[in-house]
């Protein structure tokens, strides 16, 4: 017999199918930033009724775990300098002065 903490796996047996979850993973590899509720939408229209945390914990058992992107570093003033003598370095003046200007009306 189970006690009071401890769940009965037959009774609580899971929401979202085998099945189901490879849907939802399907559809999350279509469109990664896709958010767990727009996820849990088509579930709702045939008519599986779960919360957005089952969405959550069947994606995660599936491998599919939510991260936030990492932040792009800003340029670092090493790279600021690098960009500038790169650009003095390329004869700009030059180039623009070569081209034939034809103005159509």
């Amino acid at each position: 017999m189970y006690s009071p903490l401890q769940i009965d796996p037959q009774v609580f047996s899971d929401t979202v199918t085998e099945r189901g979850t490879r849907k939802l993973a399907r559809e999350l590899r279509k469109n990664p930033k896709q958010a767990a509720g727009d996820l849990k939408k088509p579930l709702d229209t045939t008519g599986i009724k779960v919360y957005i945390s089952t969405v959550k914990c069947s994606l995660h058992k599936s491998g599919l775990l939510g991260r936030k992107a990492r932040r792009k570093p800003l340029l670092t003033s090493r790279h600021k300098a690098a960009r500038l003598e790169y650009a003095k370095e390329q004869d700009y003046v030059s180039f623009w002065q070569s081209l034939i200007y034809k103005e159509c009306y």
